[in-house]
């Protein structure tokens, strides 16, 4: 009876052993058997064979410092004497595969015997991908946050620089040319032009640019681009282009498009005083995490130096607009803020690798499209009517804006019913019983905005042009619904103006 009864209990202990090793080597989460005296491994299922790299001779018998990044070894041996009784919580890791390349895991483990000796069974979770994702959502939301506000300050900003640029340009016409005075005034109008380039850059930055999207070969970009580089980069500097791109139509500004790899391009030069190499390569892209869902074809466009590169604390930064690592009035910090606007405006991924002495690398991933897929861009509704004696209803809660505006239409011999506000506008529209022609509006407006003024408009008087204006606009503000709407930014001048109220009228 005892011999039967421990001929039961060994097939049990074999059974479950059996049992064991079936849910250890098919388990599709990495685990290993390891001895926390000496840090050898003691055994390794598949998944974790595959997931390091190795061979299963290989694994065994490897020290777990093969393995953990060494940076992370001091917290694994502190780690080691605390582990208790039962299963341990999930601590984060730096690894090693045998190529070298590092992973970010989550460790979780329980101890056990093995051999009849005590042993530790660990599980490693891959969060590589996640933690990428879940630290490009950080970066995104806190550049929409910075967008928000930028995108602000410069539709204020270029409020007042319409009124600069306006004045400055109309006191040139009323100064004779020899006048000490027409000098200063030029010098207003070139500062004024030099503001607004910046708040175009933060325009662009915020995504409220007035980008002009069409179909573009981003091989031809950036062999246009480099046309313009040979004068500024300088000959200490190695340019290599690589364009192996077989699918490169993109939808983007080109202009934009183009200031993004002049900018990448100038950002090389000046991380390589003393020379180096500048690659600039376009391929065909394939899917990896940090493109972040990207829906079908991408193609890639990679920018690459040997210079100084950056620490991380600078590396997280980088798209910060303002930020600059560069001496007072040698940079606004605002060329990288302007390409991840344009790289994210095109609907597309950007990814900076950089360590102090061994250069930068910018990756760049655009949706490829078709040559027929191509958004165009608003046009006006012209109405025929006549420059001179024509009608224009104006409405622009800025006070100084819509003074300018109205005397350089008045200048132009146009006739002016000129209102604070969509309300106001609607108002004297009710009690002008001629014809009105033309309706010039700010976009943002307290209570009804211009979109909504310019629908109510051309509601009661069909046939009515409109021309918007704005500080800044989201891209779809001139196109939204039925109708479509020239759209004119700030900082505009009396010439920009005039030439497209002429042009919605038809002359």
């Amino acid at each position: 009876m005892r011999e039967r009864g421990s001929e039961e209990i060994e097939a049990a202990l074999r059974l479950s052993e059996q049992r064991y090793r079936e849910l250890f080597e098919g388990n599709p989460v990495a685990m290993a058997v390891w001895d926390p005296s000496t840090g050898l491994i003691l055994a390794a299922n598949d998944a974790a064979l595959a997931q390091y790299g190795y061979g299963r001779e290989e694994m065994l018998g490897l020290s777990v410092r093969a393995l953990v990044h060494p940076d992370d070894l001091p917290r694994l041996a502190e780690a080691v004497p605390n582990f208790g009784s039962g299963i341990a919580g999930a601590a984060p890791f730096r690894h090693r595969r045998r190529d070298g390349s590092e992973i970010e895991v989550e460790v979780t483990g329980h101890p056990l015997m093995w051999g009849g000796q005590p042993a530790r069974l660990v599980m490693s979770i891959d969060v590589t991908e996640r933690r990428q994702l879940e630290a490009q959502l950080r970066q995104a939301q806190k550049m929409e946050a910075i967008g928000r506000l930028a995108g602000g300050i410069a539709h204020d900003f270029n409020n007042i620089l319409t009124v600069i640029t306006g004045y400055s340009r109309l006191l040139l016409e009323a100064i004779p040319a020899d006048a000490p005075e027409h000098e200063d005034a030029e010098r207003i109008r070139q500062a004024a032009d030099r503001a607004s380039s910046l708040t175009q850059q933060l325009l662009t930055f915020s995504r409220r640019g007035l980008a002009r999207a069409t179909v573009v070969d981003i091989n031809e970009v950036v062999r246009d681009a480099c046309r313009m580089l040979d004068r500024v980069i300088g000959e200490h500097v190695d340019v290599r282009l690589s364009l192996d791109a077989t699918a490169p139509l993109v939808e983007s500004d080109e202009a934009q498009l183009q200031q993004v790899v002049v900018n990448l391009a100038l950002n090389a030069r000046d991380a390589m005083p003393d020379g180096g190499i500048l690659s600039i390569e376009t391929t065909d892209g394939s899917a990896a995490p940090w493109i972040g869902g990207l829906a079908g074809r991408v193609v890639l466009l990679t920018v690459s130096d040997t210079g100084v590169g950056m620490p991380g604390e600078l590396r997280e930064r980088a798209f910060e607009p303002f930020f600059t690592t560069k001496p007072a009035g040698q940079g606004t910090g605002l060329g990288l803020s302007s390409v991840y606007a344009t790289v994210s405006q095109a609907g597309g991924r950007i990814r900076l690798l950089s360590e102090p002495g061994l250069g930068t690398t910018v990756w760049i991933a655009l949706p490829v499209v078709d040559a027929g897929e191509a958004r165009r861009p608003a046009s006006g509704s012209p109405v025929a009517a006549g420059a001179a004696g024509a009608w224009i209803l104006l409405a622009e809660d800025e006070q100084a804006v819509r003074s300018l505006v109205e005397r350089i239409l008045r200048r132009a011999g146009y006739e002016v019913l000129s209102a604070p506000d969509a309300r106001a506008a609607l108002e004297l529209e009710a009690g002008h019983r001629g014809v009105i022609d033309l309706l010039v509006s700010d976009v943002v407006m307290p209570g009804m905005s211009g979109l909504e003024l310019a629908r109510e408009l051309q509601a009661r008087r069909p046939g009515t042009g409109v021309l918007l204006i704005s500080g800044y606009t989201e891209e779809s503000v001139a196109t939204s619904g039925p109708q479509s709407f020239d759209l004119l930014g700030k900082p505009f001048t009396d010439s920009e103006l005039l030439t497209r109220v002429r042009a919605v009228l038809g002359d």
